[in-house]
């Protein structure tokens, strides 16, 4: 099955969106400094620079985009079998 271009963007943004919930981020805080921070970066699709920026990395907890609202921890959103 073929997916058009857009289906597949589409699928990766919703992807990271969701790893973004997950990781207990306040999805537009976390928008807001991609687009502020990615738009400075000198290489801006160098794959090592841009693993700063993931949902999970360290740098990105670093700067305040935590979801105050979310009670869970990220390990409780994944129960135990």
């Amino acid at each position: 099955m073929r997916l058009s271009k857009g289906a597949r963007s589409s699928g990766m943004i919703l992807s990271i969106m969701r790893s973004v919930q997950v990781s207990g981020l306040d999805c537009h805080k976390y928008l807001q400094y991609l687009f502020i921070e990615l738009a400075n970066l000198p290489v801006p699709c160098d794959a090592e620079v841009l693993q700063d920026y993931v949902p999970w990395s360290s740098q990105v907890r670093k700067q305040n985009v935590q979801d105050k609202s979310q009670l869970k921890t990220t390990a409780s959103a994944f129960p135990k079998s």
